[in-house]
């Protein structure tokens, strides 16, 4: 004869399974306890079970609850709301990136897509996830031997390690540099140092998923070990949606507001044949320098040089139902030239495809006769030696 508790553990343990069916869980809760309760009593007043196997099936039952409740749900819910990893403008942009570049082409970009190119698109890249703290290290002509640390425009700081003939890099740094960097020739000359032997062209992704990670990336690049915590800054492409319209009585017109905060806005108006940008507070507006609008093929720029806010305005699209407020600092760095104004003025990175304004790639041609771009300083005098500190323990 078959063990009482076997059989009323196995009545809880198969009645809590039915949580999984796909209904309201309140009904199918109350539907299921009642369910037990009554198979339990049925077997009680039938004998194959004691009131002792029946709180053992009852406890099998809540553990089963509370398993399904706190842990699988959830977790299947998470996966499931996540959809495929890879949606379709990467999936076509990665294939194609298998189909039409050389074998031996590197793909540069920050480290996210990383093992998806490596595995779809079949090419080497800079760093992956499993890379963040790589660093870099070849042979360099340079007779320098120490740690040496280079500023360049934006706040960067490179970080370069000169030892026995090899120059060492962190990855992590360099894409930041190639990425914050208003200066073509330096994210050039960082990113040709990662070319395959050989090889006559690399390709960079610029893609959208980076405007938000502007943070990350900014940080380590102007990532300084002689300043005090934070050791890096970090830059941010804020959005602001457009709120309402509202008359600008002293400009004699309407304007949208994009509000920040209670009692703080950007207003964009129309006058004449340009828009332009405002900052209010309260009831008082300044100018803000730059503002940027699709117009045909391409944007307009329009520059107040004098005004008081610094910085650029940047819509996205025609209906400026969204903007961006760009600091400085990065309204001409290389990720804002390349994904937000498609590489205008760009030499070296040449736009090749753009796969809906999700992914764009550029192709870079490699010419060794380019001259590296000079550091506006360069720190030798130092008394940080531990270079494993300094590149080595960065994440991110």
């Amino acid at each position: 004869m078959i063990d009482g508790k076997i059989i009323a553990v196995v009545a809880g343990f198969i009645l809590g399974l039915l949580y999984l069916i796909p209904m309201d869980k309140t009904l199918l809760f109350g539907i299921t306890i009642v369910a037990l309760l009554a198979a339990l009593g049925a077997l009680y007043y039938t004998k194959l079970v004691n009131k002792n196997n029946a709180l053992l099936g009852v406890l099998a039952y809540f553990t089963i609850i509370i398993i399904l409740i706190f842990y699988i749900v959830p977790g299947y819910a998470v996966s499931y709301g996540q959809g495929t990893v890879l949606d379709n403008n990467w999936w076509n942009a990665l294939n194609w990136i298998k189909e039409n570049t050389d074998e031996c082409s590197v793909v540069a970009t920050y480290w996210d897509p990383g093992h998806f190119i490596v595995s779809i698109a079949d090419r080497p890249v800079v760093f992956d996830g499993a890379g963040q703290n790589v660093l870099f290290t070849r042979q360099t002509s340079s007779t320098l031997n120490g740690l040496v640390l280079e500023e360049y425009d934006n706040g960067i700081t490179q970080i370069k390690k000169y030892e026995n003939g090899n120059l060492t890099t962190a990855r992590i740094k360099d894409i930041g540099i190639s990425l914050l960097t208003s200066n073509e020739t330096l994210a050039y000359d960082i990113i040709k140092q990662y070319n395959k032997p050989g090889c006559k062209e690399m390709y960079y992704i610029a893609s959208s998923d980076l405007v938000y990670k502007s943070q990350w990336w900014s940080y380590f690049a102007t990532w300084d070990p002689l300043k005090n915590d934070p050791k890096g800054t970090a830059y941010n492409y804020i959005p602001i949606q457009m709120a309402r319209k509202k008359p600008l009585f002293s400009y004699g017109t309407v304007g949208y507001e994009y509000p920040v905060s209670e009692r703080q806005s950007f207003v964009i108006y129309q006058q004449n044949d340009s828009y332009r940008a405002l900052f209010q507070q309260d009831n008082q507006f300044v100018r803000v320098q730059k503002i940027a609008y699709p117009s045909g093929n391409g944007f307009v720029v329009y520059e107040e040089p004098d005004a008081e806010i610094k910085g650029t305005i940047y819509a996205a699209d025609p209906s400026f139902s969204v903007i961006f407020f760009i600091s400085p600092q990065l309204e001409n760095a290389m990720f804002t030239r390349m994904y937000l104004y498609n590489g205008a003025g760009l030499e070296k990175f040449k736009l090749v495809k753009n796969w809906g304004d999700e992914v764009k790639l550029y192709k870079i041609e490699i010419n060794d006769n380019t001259q590296a771009p000079m550091p506006v300083k360069t720190i030798t005098d130092t008394n940080i030696t531990d270079f494993s500190g300094l590149i080595g323990n960065i994440t991110g």
